[in-house]
């Protein structure tokens, strides 16, 4: 796997499936419709994470390497 692929830690999307709880709701209270927009704050919320953990690593870097 590329290690821009494996930084990204796509793995743990996983944990970002609960901001599709509230698609429910949405659908109630405005159809169809607000399926996109959670699409949207879905992949944002990968994104947001991914980025987060690149940073970490970035900022860790030398205490890693002594694990």
């Amino acid at each position: 796997m590329s290690p821009y692929i494996e930084l990204l830690r796509i793995r743990h999307w996983i944990k970002n499936v609960a901001v599709l709880a509230a698609l429910p709701f949405g659908w109630l209270a405005h159809g169809l419709s607000c399926t996109g927009v959670m699409a949207v704050a879905f992949l944002a919320f990968c994104l947001a994470s991914s980025a987060i953990y690149a940073l970490n690593d970035v900022v860790d870097r030398k205490e890693d390497l002594h694990h």
